[in-house]
């Protein structure tokens, strides 16, 4: 027991679905409410994506009450070391990066969150609606405490602009482990969604509403012999039907179609569509899915897919017809969006992504922080010096490229 506090691992999935009403409550109340650890989700995670995987949730408690609820999982396999690329959630990941399926050298068992790249989901959230410190210490208790069955420990998707890597970071110092220097970022965006579209729109550029309009126009022009532009929209008992469009179009993305050599292949297999249609259909029993088809006459031309939770919508899947003979613009989908998001009177859209597209229509990102942490046992040990290592030798190249001075500059002195 860590200050009052005790620790309860879940793990099966029967339990851990009989701890849905209990883990709504808890989510419910903290201030960032991540799409992705919705309850629903993570029980269709562990039933399609859990073979191989020791499932250790964590139900933390003050005395008989509930405070705080940390999904977490044990995948082992062999992976690149030192951990490097941020797609890697975990060792099924190297599936889909053909570069780095033959350099997995080093056996790992990695505890860290319930997260694949497949599932689309890249960072998890320890739900503490308090925030306070002693829940973080009595995780770290709890990590320190199974050390024996883990080599390294990640935690993408902690909050930066909250430092909440420094109350995970100490706290594991507090319990004996080994912080490794390591904490990459990722920003991701989101746009804030007014009361009113036209709310939206004066909050943009007005580059921005010609462009966008522009854009709109260029699409159904560009377009227009193979009929006439049109949205569908489906929610509640019609999203499996979307579902099935949506799947279609994913066949005629470059993500499956595409001969170029690409360093990611995120084609679904059977285990995914299984999962995204299950957990489309189970958030849509509570109309808290959508799908939005862009067509022209009966020819599929884009998709886009969220789920919602908490006043918050957050992108899933996205795909575009890569087979029209020139590239869907995608500003369509996105006006509809954002529409019938302000209209369903959600908050916020998060896109779970950076780039300079969606940039245009999200002025606001989070940076989230991947927390790396080892054990004192000599493997972990071990994996923590080449980790060090690696970060000693680049910040040594830094240095070293940022002390030459270039010829022009010597010459004008």
């Amino acid at each position: 027991m860590t200050h009052g506090l005790s620790v309860r691992r879940i793990e099966d999935l029967e339990a851990l679905e009989a701890a849905g009403p209990l883990w709504n409550d808890l989510q419910n109340s903290c201030a960032h409410q991540h799409v992705m650890m919705d309850h629903r989700w993570m029980t269709s995670w562990w039933r399609h994506f859990g073979a191989g995987k020791a499932q250790h949730t964590l139900v933390v408690s003050s005395g008989r009450t509930p405070v705080g609820i940390v999904p977490l999982c044990i995948m082992h396999g062999m992976e690149v070391y030192p951990l490097r690329d941020p797609y890697v959630m975990g060792p099924d990941d190297y599936k889909f990066l053909p570069s780095l399926r033959w350099n997995r050298i080093a056996p790992l068992r990695r505890l860290t969150f319930p997260l694949n790249l497949i599932a689309g989901n890249i960072r998890g959230q320890a739900i503490f609606p308090g925030g306070e410190p002693h829940a973080y210490a009595a995780l770290a208790d709890y990590m320190a405490s199974i050390s024996s069955k883990w080599d390294v420990a990640t935690f993408p998707g902690t909050r930066g602009w909250e430092q909440e890597q420094s109350l995970l970071v100490e706290a594991a110092s507090g319990a004996g482990l080994l912080p490794g220097s390591r904490e990459t970022s990722r920003s991701m965006l989101y746009i804030d969604l007014p009361a009113t579209y036209d709310d939206y729109l004066q909050t943009r550029s007005a580059h921005f509403r010609r462009h966008m309009r522009q854009e709109c126009n260029k699409v159904e022009r560009t377009f227009a012999h193979l009929g006439k532009m049109s949205i569908d929209s489906f929610r509640g008992s019609e999203i499996e039907a979307g579902m099935q469009r949506l799947l279609s179009l994913e066949a005629l993305s470059w993500k499956v179609a595409d001969q170029k050599e690409r360093r990611l292949r995120l084609t679904l297999d059977n285990a995914a569509k299984s999962f995204f249609s299950e957990v489309a259909g189970r958030f849509a029993q509570d109309d808290n899915a959508q799908i939005i088809i862009l067509r022209f006459g009966e020819t599929d031309a884009a998709g886009w897919f969220s789920l919602e939770r908490g006043g918050v919508a957050s992108c899933i899947l996205t795909y575009r017809n890569e087979q029209l003979g020139a590239p869907v613009g995608i500003a369509p989908v996105l006006q509809e969006l954002v529409q019938r998001s302000i209209s369903a009177g959600l908050k916020r859209l998060d896109i779970n992504g950076y780039t300079r597209h969606y940039l245009k229509w999200a002025k606001d990102h989070h940076d989230y922080v991947a927390p790396t942490i080892f054990n004192t046992r000599p493997y972990s040990r071990l994996l923590r010096l080449a980790d060090e290592s690696l970060m000693a030798f680049k910040r040594r190249n830094l240095a070293n490229q940022s002390s030459i001075i270039p010829e022009s500059a010597e010459a004008s002195s």
